[in-house]
């Protein structure tokens, strides 16, 4: 594994996700998707358990925590495609349960879910990030560029929204 697998007595600590994480994980996915305006889809429309949470332990899926005080607050994962010719590539999603953010945690989850893909030979990391998601000025200041804006993609309260796709380009 990439990180320690000690769960945390104190602190910050981000390590990948392990098999005994999955119900938390499960949990705390639930929460980020029901919780917040900015995902890409309505509260409901995706559910977790433990049992569908494992696709987060595949080989083509590297999800990495976030736990303050033993607490899991976060999550990223990084999605690679099964087809070869894009395997340089990889899709990110993060979410920090909305008390924490603000805290630079979010920061350190791009960080390692970067350093882990340099690990893989992945050059590439893409995001979709809703243009109105105050995470926007993060991923910017991470060095993800805006490749493209879907317009009206997103119908939420009676408005349709645009998405931008960022990626950044590792070296």
């Amino acid at each position: 594994m990439f990180f320690s697998q000690n769960r945390p007595t104190g602190g910050l600590v981000i390590r990948e996700l392990n098999k005994k994480d999955l119900k938390d994980f499960a949990e705390l996915r639930n929460s980020s998707i029901n919780e917040s305006d900015y995902m890409l889809f309505e509260p409901g429309e995706i559910t977790e358990d433990k049992h569908s949470a494992k696709q987060y332990l595949g080989d083509d899926t590297k999800t990495i925590l976030a736990f303050l005080d033993g607490e899991l607050i976060g999550y990223t994962f990084l999605k690679i495609p099964q087809y070869k010719k894009s395997k340089h590539c990889a899709y990110l999603v993060i979410a920090i349960k909305k008390e924490f953010r603000g805290r630079g945690i979010g920061t350190e989850l791009m960080r390692k879910a970067e350093d882990l893909a340099r690990e893989m030979g992945i050059m590439r990391i893409e995001l979709e990030v809703m243009a109105e998601n105050p995470a926007k000025n993060l991923y910017e200041r991470m060095g993800y560029i805006v490749e493209g804006r879907k317009i009206g993609v997103i119908f939420q309260n009676d408005r349709y929204l645009d998405v931008l796709a960022m990626a950044k380009h590792l070296r």
